[in-house]
């Protein structure tokens, strides 16, 4: 076959556009002000699961998303009851933890699916190099939220499809 469609394959990749959305900066000028943003592309490569891997990562993903949101509604309950002051700050750190939970399941999700940069890909290091790929470097990236989320996005879009499309 010359051009096959698909090609059963057990290490199924694809690069994937990741759109960071930044805020600029602002000149005071008077009149009326709007925060702007900007809208840049980078590249990642995502290893594409099987179904069957897919669907255990989901469910993995569910029963930790309904165990920590169990913890957070119990805490937030807490929290509107709480008669110090003291009592609340420690409940409030408690829910800061557990939404930084949440974020750092995703970071270490990317982290197993994210398998490298292609040529180009738009992420460097500070001294203007380009970043190489490592698992490091993906949590690095996590820690900043516009880049977090993009490569979120990217990554669900890559595994469900385009909801828009009917994909």
């Amino acid at each position: 076959m010359e051009n096959p469609v698909f090609i059963l394959d057990t290490d199924h990749t694809v690069t994937s556009p990741v759109h960071i959305e930044q805020p600029s900066s602002v000149r005071p000028t008077g009149g009326v002000s709007k925060q702007t943003f900007v809208r840049r592309t980078a590249y990642v490569t995502f290893r594409v699961p099987a179904d069957d891997e897919l669907d255990e990562v989901f469910e993995e993903v569910q029963r930790f998303n309904d165990n920590l949101m169990k913890q957070i509604t119990a805490a937030e309950a807490e929290l509107a009851q709480a008669a110090s002051e003291e009592e609340r700050q420690g409940l409030e750190q408690r829910l800061r933890e557990l939404r930084r939970s949440v974020r750092l399941g995703q970071v270490e999700q990317l982290k197993s699916f994210i398998v490298g940069f292609p040529d180009g890909h738009g992420f460097a290091e500070s001294d203007g190099s380009p970043c190489v790929y490592s698992k490091e470097v993906i949590g690095r990236l996590c820690r900043y939220r516009p880049v977090h989320k993009a490569l979120w996005e990217a990554f669900l879009l890559v595994v469900n499809g385009d909801q828009k499309k009917g994909n």
